[in-house]
């Protein structure tokens, strides 16, 4: 599996998005929207060397057009399943081989929903040079999930329960009693880490959500109807899911460093967070949270959380991303200085982004 996180525009339809007295066309929109969501490949290793097998019937694409259910039943704005796949980012796979594909900036091109405290909804338009709600006017809420995609079928769900906000990372972990556990962050500045709890092994289609307090060394139910809170709040448990964020904030949820992908330390158990940076806190550089839950059960509401590793000119490395255990427990890391500030201050020392090998 293959995400196509972003389509851009100049490359990929030739729309010169700088241009300001230019529209997109529907074509250009259209061209795009093949362009973003995924593509699974059948590979095979022949003599040491991979390559795609390109007459398999297994090679196909999910893209903005693949009709796809939403899970568990659910109808979000009247509707059982979203026009397509977006903004996928990082992902995971479960213990039953399937894929897991995160959308994450979703609002880029459908835009954001917000309530006010009557709970009257408003849309905040989608970014101009990306957006596909120009011709398509598809609801915001239908986006923001975690994909589920079988490999050999291609048949894919949007896995609500899992929460809607701009997921990047999903880190399945089996619990002794063989049920699934997900871990997944918000990559946004001063939101939050979560982790899923599934209802039985085998699926992720049922379960309850929580959220990390860091301070406290406790993970929150996101559960409608166990929380006082919620139930005052949020007119139902699909309310708390579509609106992750604000759920997670009224219950007093840590927000973090933009967290993004996290790893299970094979050796320790222990959970690695990537929190790429923040900016407007004065933390530009990022850090390694490393969180060690009670007895290592993944299944545990409580965890001690410490700072592993900073970024800066110290360590050598700012804003990691990507985090990869390899089969010795010796920790890989990606970094993601964004284009716009690539060696430029304060990230000069660093020279473009970088695959980092620490050892463990």
């Amino acid at each position: 599996w293959v995400n196509h996180e972003t389509a851009d525009p100049q490359f990929v339809s030739q729309f010169e998005y700088w241009r300001k007295d230019l529209k997109k066309t529907k074509a250009q929109v259209d061209k795009e929207m093949k362009a973003v969501g995924g593509s699974i490949l059948h590979l095979r290793q022949q003599d040491g060397v991979w390559s795609v097998i390109k007459d398999s019937k297994l090679n196909r694409r999910l893209d903005a057009f693949t009709n796809i259910p939403f899970a568990g039943g659910y109808k979000i704005r009247g509707k059982s399943s979203a026009q397509g796949t977006l903004a996928n980012c990082a992902g995971g796979m479960t213990p039953w081989k399937t894929f897991l594909s995160c959308e994450e900036n979703y609002h880029h091109y459908y835009g954001e929903v917000s309530f006010d405290q009557s709970g009257k909804c408003s849309v905040k338009a989608a970014k101009p040079e990306m957006g596909f709600d120009i011709y398509y006017q598809n609801p915001p809420e239908h986006y923001g999930w975690v994909v589920e995609i079988e490999p050999l079928t291609g048949k894919a769900q949007k896995l609500v329960q899992l929460g809607r906000f701009s997921h990047e990372g999903a880190t399945c972990r089996l619990a002794a009693d063989n049920r699934c556990v997900v871990y997944m962050g918000d990559d946004a500045d001063d939101q939050f880490f979560y982790k899923f709890i599934a209802a039985k092994p085998g699926s992720l289609v049922d379960g309850e959500l929580y959220v990390a307090n860091i301070e406290k060394g406790e993970w929150l139910s996101l559960n409608w109807e166990k929380n006082p809170q919620l139930k005052t709040a949020f007119p139902s448990q699909l309310d708390v899911l579509i609106r992750a964020r604000e759920a997670a904030k009224l219950l007093g949820a840590t927000p973090l460093d933009r967290p993004e992908d996290c790893e299970v330390d094979p050796v320790t158990g222990a959970v690695i967070l990537a929190c790429t940076n923040n900016k407007s806190k004065g933390r530009p550089f990022g850090s390694l949270l490393r969180l060690m839950e009670k007895d290592k059960d993944p299944l545990s509401l409580t965890f001690t959380a410490q700072t592993w590793l900073m970024g800066g000119e110290q360590t050598g490395f700012a804003c990691p991303d990507n985090l990869l255990f390899d089969r010795l427990g010796n920790l890989w890391m990606t970094t993601d200085i964004s284009d716009d500030n690539l060696n430029k201050a304060p990230y000069t020392a660093f020279g473009n982004n970088s695959l980092f090998y620490i050892p463990l």
